[in-house]
C-alpha cells in the first residue's frame, strides 16, 4: 500500500512540475521576444541557442505532464524501481533546461553540457519508464503477458 502512495506523489509532481515548466516556457518565450537586441537581430548561432533551449524547456515539460497522465503500474518490485529511476530523472530534466536556457545563452565562449544533461535525463526518464512499463506488462495477465489461468473444474 504505501508503494501505491510514492506512485500517487510520484504523478502528483510529474503533474505540479510539467505545468511550472510550461508556465516557465511561455515565460522564456516571453523573454525571448522582448529581448534586447531582438531575436531576429541576432548572428544564426545564438539565435539558434535561444530557440534549442527554449524548445528543450517544452520537451521537459511535456514529458513530466505524460508522465502525470501514465497510469499506474502493476506489481514488480523492478518495474516499480525503474519508474522511480525514470521520474527522478523527468524531475531534474527541466531543472537542467531552465539553467541551460539562461547560462548558455548569456555565457561567452563554448556553451556547457547542461543543454546536453536535459536531453539525456529526459531521455533516461523515456527509457526507464518503458522498460517499467515492458516488466510490469509482463506481470499483468492480459496485457501482452502471461494469459489468466481458467479456474479448474471440479468432477471432471
Amino acid at each position: 500500500m504505501a508503494a501505491d502512495g510514492r506512485a500517487r506523489t510520484r504523478r502528483a509532481l510529474h503533474g505540479w512540475l510539467g505545468l511550472a515548466t510550461l508556465v516557465t516556457f511561455l515565460g522564456t518565450g516571453l523573454f525571448m521576444r522582448y529581448h534586447e537586441p531582438s531575436l531576429p537581430s541576432l548572428e544564426p548561432g545564438p539565435r539558434l541557442l535561444f530557440r534549442s533551449r527554449h524548445i528543450y524547456i517544452l520537451l521537459t515539460a511535456l514529458l513530466n505532464l505524460l508522465l502525470w497522465l501514465r497510469r499506474p503500474l502493476g506489481e514488480g518490485v523492478w518495474a516499480r524501481r525503474l519508474a522511480a529511476g525514470g521520474s527522478l530523472l523527468a524531475a531534474l530534466a527541466p531543472i537542467l533546461a531552465i539553467i541551460a536556457f539562461f547560462h548558455e545563452t548569456t555565457s561567452v565562449g563554448a556553451p556547457s553540457a547542461t543543454s546536453i544533461l536535459a536531453v539525456e535525463a529526459a531521455l533516461g526518464a523515456v527509457l526507464l519508464h518503458a522498460a517499467a512499463e515492458l516488466l510490469g506488462r509482463r506481470r499483468r495477465p492480459g496485457r501482452g503477458g502471461e494469459q489468466p489461468r481458467r479456474p479448474r473444474e471440479v468432477g471432471r
